[in-house]
């Protein structure tokens, strides 16, 4: 008997600003994909260079507007309006940090290279075997 496979999206990822819980999306339709696309080349054509306060506000603008549109269309009133929250502000740190989960999230991708290992050595008391399958063993 042959499986189907099933492509459904998994159920949305919950994070939490000041003990309120969102929803990310667990797919992103074409115009989200497109718009996240567009953050990245733009975040890449700034090289780092935020000293102009013009790139700065900008780079703030489209995070502003991105973010909400990553985010379950029933949380998101909720979600822009904590952004406007001047009681309760979310900082650059948070939100840099929320952008790099949702990214990693509604992509599968992580946001972080893997780590190094060319160098060969493993962890102390660790065996490169240790995890090696019975059946890959002679």
């Amino acid at each position: 008997m042959t499986t189907i496979p099933d492509f459904t999206p998994p159920e949305p990822s919950a994070f939490s600003i000041y003990g309120e819980e969102f929803h990310l999306l667990a797919a992103m339709p074409r115009s989200t994909m497109n718009a996240l696309t567009e953050f990245q080349t733009y975040i890449g054509s700034l090289d780092g260079d935020l000293t102009s306060t013009g790139r700065a506000s900008a780079l703030l603008d489209s995070l502003y507007g991105l973010l909400p549109r990553l985010v379950v269309p029933e949380d998101r009133d909720r979600f822009t309006s904590l952004l406007e929250d001047e009681e309760r502000p979310v900082g650059v740190q948070q939100l840099n940090a929320l952008m790099m989960y949702a990214v990693e999230v509604v992509t599968g991708r992580p946001t972080q290279p893997p780590s190094d290992s060319s160098s060969g050595s493993t962890p102390a008391g660790a065996s490169s075997t240790a995890t090696a399958s019975p059946e890959g063993s002679t």
